[in-house]
């Protein structure tokens, strides 16, 4: 925001004060005035009110404008002082201004107030500009005067007959970087041997130059001598007649000279700066223009040709309403003509279509009065900037802006935006979804006031607060009736350009109808988990009611199949029996599953060699496999292998798996081979059981360690079984911190891999933990 222009104002009649107050703020704008008419309250207004700009009357009852000017050079030198008086004749003006006053206006020109003001504002502000660049440069001049004074003048006598200096003080050479000997002893360094060829001429033709010279008469040139280092330095020397032979020539001449190399280079920057800043004006995108009071252009950049569609040269001199008669003009000429009154206008926009270029859009001009160091107005400057780009990108953004607000009203997830004490700042229209406010009712309100819990605003806040965006961060709301609205956050704090007044940014989202599902999701878990604890329970009370009149049967099938002799009973017998052990078998499964599923599988914990333990469940089988011709082969890397295991499981996890093996294999081999494996720098034992029987489909393979599964399933399935033992063999193993694989393909036959972790001693508290 542009600051108020503050004006001290000297004046004892108020009406007049006024007129000067109304016109200042015509032409300055925003304007502080503050109104004294004696000394004292001057001295104080200069010093609390530190004005920007000074008007005084020139006669006051107790007080006069040049005591007024004196004052304000002594305690505010720099502030623009005008003199406004009634009346003024020559002579006090030119008292006024060599006594430091910036203007005079007489007060039945009062128009002419508020340019000599801005002119006046200019002035001091180019004044300003130009002092901290002469500070600056003074600084660097006080370094150097500071070194120069330390070293007198170069002073020399030179025989205009012999070339010869007869003498010459030590800073020449001193200051060439030679030693004060080598300039007084040795003739190599001598001005006629250190002098720059270009420049011999002025040293050898001496006699010749002062021949005609009068005495006092000053000859001045310009030459380079070779440093100590052999570098060329530019001196200036002025010299004159020192002596004279009897017959009036010359003999001798007097010369002092200075180092001006730093001036030769200040001239070549200057050179260099000039030609930089024409490049800069002529290089420029702007169009930038000059015209006088009778509207002729008397400067333009090559922009302006390209804008006009004219050369600069066709373009000089010409009227500059002409020349812009040549462009289709979205404007008036009232900035130009108000600028050659010396009002300043900021900024114009129009739009424009080259006559000549076809080239249309829109431009930027700027008018500023030319003004001449005594506040005339001499022209105007015009500044022309194309800025059809700025007005595209402006339409863009305003589309842009269309586009996300309407994205923004009808996004059906909630955004919205707070402070960090909870004040909503912004909110989506779609709240009224998830609370039945409108978003005019919400914003300005704090969040808290719809937290069911406001314990979860502070853990949200603390959350973000350690630098980290939360996703999915569940709240529970209360809507316009009370109810609870449960709903998902993803937020983050984020701050301004300026790394401050940070805001809470976020995404609301209703999950109430998500978390009804999980919530019977979670119930409907229960209950199939409480199901099944009732099933187990089910199984092991009928098992064990079963198995008591099971083994009645057994029994006694076993006793009548020895006392019957008649084959044919001995067959029904036999049947009998076989279907008992059968159902036996079975419901043993079925109570080692439930036992299993109702966590009471009991495990202890022994060292078990498991070369023993797996060559005995092999010969267990030996009978089954003879009698379809196939042989069960057992190798092992070692011929003990020690781990701590439970002998009753392991037992049941071999039998199970061998007996698949043979009952699944028609022709061929089963191999168990037992090894130890290393894998990570930890130990295990392995039991690879491989068979060549019919082998599992891969989509079959997972379902197969599942309860009452088989690969071949249905009334018409080819193998008996319950479908338990591979789930119990599972679980077992998994009791016993294993694993266990399978790798097979129909009619490829299968390799089923046990892997248990080796554990070599068995430690006292192994059985306690299960």
């Amino acid at each position: 925001m542009k600051k108020a222009t503050k004006i001290l104002i000297i004046e004892d009649l108020p009406s007049d004060a006024e007129l000067a107050q109304r016109e200042l703020k015509k032409y300055l704008g925003d304007c502080d005035f503050h109104q004294v008419e004696d000394k004292q309250s001057f001295l104080k207004a200069l010093n609390e009110f530190d004005p920007d700009l000074i008007i005084s009357d020139y006669n006051l009852p107790s007080f006069d404008g040049l005591t007024a000017l004196k004052l304000s050079l002594e305690h505010k030198a720099g502030v623009p002082f005008i003199i406004l008086t009634g009346s003024m004749n020559e002579d006090t003006a030119v008292e006024c201004m060599k006594a430091g006053a910036w203007d005079y206006v007489i007060k039945e020109h009062n128009k002419r107030l508020g340019a000599s003001a801005i002119s006046a504002l200019e002035k001091k502000k180019m004044l300003d500009e130009r002092a901290s660049i002469q500070k600056a440069n003074l600084e660097n001049q006080l370094f150097i005067r500071k070194i120069t004074e330390t070293v007198p003048l170069n002073l020399y006598i030179i025989d205009v007959n012999t070339l010869l200096p007869s003498y010459a003080n030590r800073s020449l050479y001193l200051s060439l970087g030679y030693t004060e000997l080598e300039s007084l002893t040795n003739e190599e360094y001598y001005l006629q041997h250190i002098i720059h060829p270009e420049d011999k001429h002025y040293y050898s033709n001496l006699k010749e130059r002062f021949e005609f010279l009068k005495d006092g008469e000053q000859s001045e040139v310009e030459y380079r001598l070779k440093n100590s280092e052999g570098n060329w330095e530019w001196f200036h020397s002025w010299d004159v007649v020192f002596s004279r032979d009897e017959h009036g020539k010359v003999k001798q001449i007097l010369g002092a000279s200075e180092n001006i190399t730093d001036f030769k280079a200040s001239q070549l920057e200057l050179k260099e700066a000039h030609l930089f800043y024409k490049q800069i004006l002529r290089s420029t995108k702007d169009g930038i223009l000059v015209t006088n009071l009778e509207d002729k252009l008397v400067f333009a950049n090559p922009n302006i040709s390209e804008f006009l569609g004219i050369s600069v040269d066709d373009a000089l001199g010409e009227d500059i309403k002409k020349l812009f008669a040549l462009l289709k003009l979205d404007t008036e000429f009232s900035n130009y003509e108000n600028a050659k009154q010396g009002i300043i206008i900021t900024s114009e926009d129009f739009r424009f279509i080259s006559k000549s270029t076809g080239n249309k859009g829109w431009a930027n001009a700027q008018y500023l009065p030319l003004i001449d160091i005594n506040g005339n107005i001499g022209g105007v400057i015009g500044i022309i900037h194309d800025i059809s780009k700025r007005k595209k990108d402006e339409e863009e953004l305003r589309n842009s802006e269309y586009k996300y607000k309407t994205i923004f009203e009808n996004i059906q997830d909630v955004y919205y935006e707070t402070q960090l004490d909870g004040t909503i700042v912004e909110v989506s229209p779609s709240i009224s979804t998830i609370s039945q406010y409108t978003r005019e009712e919400i914003i300005g309100t704090n969040i808290l006031n719809v937290y069911s819990n406001p314990t979860e605003r502070h853990l949200l806040i603390s959350t973000l607060s350690d630098g980290r965006k939360v996703s999915d961060f569940e709240i529970t709301l209360r809507d316009k009736d009370g109810s609870l609205v449960h709903c998902a956050i993803s937020a983050q704090i984020l701050k301004d350009a300026k790394n401050s007044n940070p805001h809470i940014y976020g995404i609301m989202r209703d999950v109430s109808e998500r978390k009804r599902i999980m919530n019977e999701l979670i119930e409907a878990k229960d209950k199939a988990e409480e199901m099944s604890k009732l099933k187990s329970a089910f199984l092991a009370n009928m098992s064990h009611e079963l198995r008591t009149p099971l083994v009645g049967i057994l029994g006694f099938s076993e006793l009548l199949y020895e006392m019957v002799p008649d084959s044919e009973i001995k067959e029904m017998v036999t049947t009998i029996l076989e279907s008992g052990e059968r159902l036996h078998t079975t419901l043993n499964l079925i109570l080692d599953l439930s036992r299993v599923e109702a966590n009471r599988q009991e495990i202890r914990w022994s060292e078990v060699d498991f070369v023993k333990n797996i060559s005995e469940n092999c010969k267990l089988f030996i009978p089954m496999a003879q009698k379809k011709g196939i042989p069960i082969l057992f190798e092992h890397s070692e011929t003990e292998i020690c781990c701590v295991t439970d002998s009753h499981l392991l037992d049941s996890i071999m039998s199970n798996v061998i007996n698949n093996a043979v009952k699944y294999t028609n022709s061929g081999t089963v191999t168990i081979t037992l090894s130890k494996r290393i894998s990570n720098e930890e130990s295990f034992v392995v039991i690879d059981i491989k068979d060549t029987g019919i082998g599992i489909p891969l989509d079959r393979q997972e379902l197969i360690f599942d309860a009452f599964r088989q690969a071949s399933e249905g009334y018409h399935r080819i193998y008996e079984g319950t479908g338990l033992g591979l789930t119990i063999t599972k679980k077992y193993i998994e009791l016993l911190n294993g694993t266990i694989t399978l790798k097979s393909a129909p009619n490829q036959g299968s390799i089923f891999t046990i892997t248990f972790p080796f554990i070599p001693k068995l430690k006292e508290s192994i059985n306690g933990n299960n």
